[in-house]
């Protein structure tokens, strides 16, 4: 086998830990949301009753529970790039995004300079919380989506050394299978 072949096996096989963190933190979170829901149900119901809380006060409290819950993404953009057209950039990413709130208002920080990018991370509210990865999933295709039309090259999670051009897929060349269209390299229907 080819040492190419070898080192991207390796490197899907180093991955596979960090997937299972990943889907161990996702039934988790679902399983803990659901049991809460299912706690202030019985709240609600009367079958649970808290010392001095009144049962009107059970869903205004678990949507106060639910501002808690945010989604958060970095991306990496060259110092050539403003920071205020980075902002305005991913907020519109979050607002092509269905399922995420608008109150409370997204936020973008810069929250790393490093050696060769400033480091943008937006965070969020979902509107539900029972679909996380789906909307992050969703919010990272609208990212990518922004910075390709705007010519913007991401540049995390490693970057080593500027290209002569700027890396970005094409705009007009959305997959199969997803909401969006036609494969990558095959004609567009007609």
């Amino acid at each position: 086998m080819s040492q190419p072949l070898i080192d991207l096996a390796l490197g899907a096989v180093g991955q596979i830990p960090s997937l299972l963190a990943l889907a161990v933190i996702y039934f988790l979170t679902r399983y803990i949301l659901k049991i809460i829901r299912l706690v202030f149900v019985n709240i609600e119901l009367g079958v649970i009753h808290v010392h001095r809380f009144q049962a009107t006060w059970t869903w205004p409290t678990y949507r106060i529970l639910g501002v808690v819950v945010s989604i958060s993404t970095q991306v990496g953009i060259g110092y050539e790039e403003p920071h205020r057209k980075i902002e305005a950039m991913l907020l519109e990413a979050v607002s092509r995004t269905p399922g995420l709130k608008t109150e409370p208002a997204p936020v973008v920080l810069r929250s790393e300079l490093g050696d060769f990018a400033v480091v943008h991370e937006v965070r969020v509210s979902p509107e539900k919380v029972d679909a996380l990865v789906k909307l992050k999933s969703a919010l990272h295709e609208n990212i990518l989506d922004v910075f390709n039309e705007r010519g913007v090259q991401i540049m995390t999670p490693a970057h080593e050394d500027d290209p002569e051009e700027t890396k970005v897929a094409p705009v007009d060349t959305p997959l199969h299978g997803s909401s969006r269209g036609t494969k990558i390299g095959c004609p567009k229907p007609t």
